[in-house]
């Protein structure tokens, strides 16, 4: 099974190296089927590997290694951006990694960017230069034995990635209507990036929710608390901000094994699939929305020196989904989990409508869930919760773990950007600069309730 990424604008395609190169770090037969080919550089041997079929589509993705030397890995990935100087020097990171490589001729951009409006990548530069990168998506579809879907990497500060990452998902929902659709996107800093990101936000959010299967959103804000209280860095950029994305993406993505009762010693020999995700985490139309979580969080320095153990893990994981602390250090631990999921639940406490676990390492036997198949973390009406993957290979850590879930607390990021883009909207501030590209009123006042929808439902909760 093979997943096609596309990333677009200048976070998408910077998250989108620094994914492919944790993964390639470690890269399993599966990870190799699913995420990458054998270069055509590369002269294959004989021997094969074959990674697990899917279910659903019933075909089998194999791929190549040359035997006595590191495979040569080639991205199954096209590049867009509406500027060259980001895709070039993404192009020169990947080159450097010496493991991986991007497909030649799979980039698209243009001399001009979208100006950090919504409204210009996804109406002016959308209806001139989508058909060009569906043409592009669609020649790397041809290229994969069995097309699973698509994971889209994309920031919704901006204009490209936003507005021009938001037409092409749509057109993809278009073109393949079967495909699983998973939409990554990084949420703005809270104080501000572009003064229009709240526009911006709003009007991909109200898309996207109507045409992707699910919108993994990292937040800006709790991804600069990891880079300072777990990994101590004093001058953050994007780049450190990018790393912890992309190891966050890294830890649920790389290849797992579906325990099909809830614990490690069901473990078999199923993959976890991208179908599987998506249908357990996303089972409701209005609920889309996920958060991850991974732990241990530190820098790679103190690695050799920390010692984890399973049952801390999930004890700080467990608490770190409930009080929706992004971090290990300062949970609240005072928010405690109510006896009866019909009893009252404090403020603080996030509820959630489905959880995904994913554990890696050493001594999975020691591994004890249950605190996550507990009914009183979830809404009642949801009839099956929690699912388990895992896998005895560790990947950087020497046991690690990490929750991707559908839960409440996403509600506050929503409020507080609707809340700033209604008041500038209120005032007609910068409307005019979105009316200009075919963007009125209307269309506005449109994605405002869509989002409000999305807002109350998960309020709801």
């Amino acid at each position: 099974m093979s997943v096609v990424t596309v990333q677009i604008g200048q976070a998408g395609n910077q998250v989108g190296c620094e994914f492919f190169d944790a993964l390639s770090q470690a890269a399993s037969p599966d990870d190799v089927a699913t995420f990458f080919r054998q270069a055509s550089t590369n002269r294959p041997s004989k021997r094969r590997m074959e990674s697990a079929s899917d279910g659903q589509h019933g075909a089998t993705a194999s791929a190549t290694v040359v035997a006595g030397s590191p495979p040569k890995l080639e991205a199954r990935a096209v590049l867009v951006d509406l500027e060259e100087k980001v895709i070039a020097s993404t192009l020169q990171r990947a080159k450097q990694s010496g493991r991986w490589t991007y497909p030649k001729g799979q980039q698209y951009c243009q001399q001009r960017g979208a100006g950090n409006n919504w409204a210009n990548g996804y109406v002016t530069c959308g209806e001139e230069e989508s058909d060009q990168v569906l043409r592009l998506i669609m020649r790397e579809v041809e290229k994969c034995d069995n097309l699973v879907g698509f994971l889209i990497l994309m920031s919704v500060a901006g204009g490209t990635g936003s507005g021009f990452g938001t037409r092409v998902t749509e057109r993809l929902r278009d073109t393949f209507p079967k495909a699983f659709i998973i939409n990554q996107i990084v949420w703005p800093f809270a104080s501000g990036e572009v003064i229009v990101q709240n526009y911006n936000s709003v009007l991909s959010l109200a898309h996207l929710h109507q045409v992707s299967d699910a919108i993994i959103v990292l937040q800006n804000d709790e991804l600069q608390s990891i880079c300072t209280k777990m990994h101590h860095l004093k001058l953050i950029g994007f780049d450190h901000i990018n790393k912890v994305i992309a190891d966050h993406m890294a830890s649920v993505f790389q290849r797992s094994f579906h325990c099909p009762d809830g614990t490690t010693g069901s473990m078999g020999q199923r993959v976890g699939r991208l179908g599987d995700m998506v249908e357990h985490l996303c089972s409701h139309a209005d609920y889309k929305l996920l958060s991850l979580r991974s732990i241990p969080q530190m820098p790679e320095g103190h690695r050799e020196y920390t010692l984890y153990q399973w049952p801390g893990t999930m004890r700080n994981l467990r608490q770190m989904l409930i009080t929706n602390s992004p971090c290990e250090e300062g949970i609240n631990w005072r928010v405690k989990v109510p006896g009866d999921r019909r009893q009252s639940r404090s403020d603080n406490f996030n509820v959630s409508l489905a959880t995904l676990l994913v554990l890696r390492g050493t001594e999975l036997d020691q591994a004890d869930v249950s605190g996550f198949t507990d009914p009183a973390l979830y809404t009642p009406w949801s009839p099956d919760p929690f699912c388990l993957l895992a896998s005895p290979t560790p990947r950087a850590h020497e046991k690690s773990a990490a929750l991707l879930s559908n839960c409440k607390s996403i509600g506050s990021a929503l409020d507080h950007v609707v809340d700033k883009a209604w008041n500038m909207y209120t005032s007609k501030a910068f409307v005019h600069q979105y009316s200009r590209h075919g963007v009125d009123q209307d269309a506005f006042v449109d994605c405002f309730a869509t989002v409000e929808q999305i807002l109350a439902a998960y309020n709801s909760l």
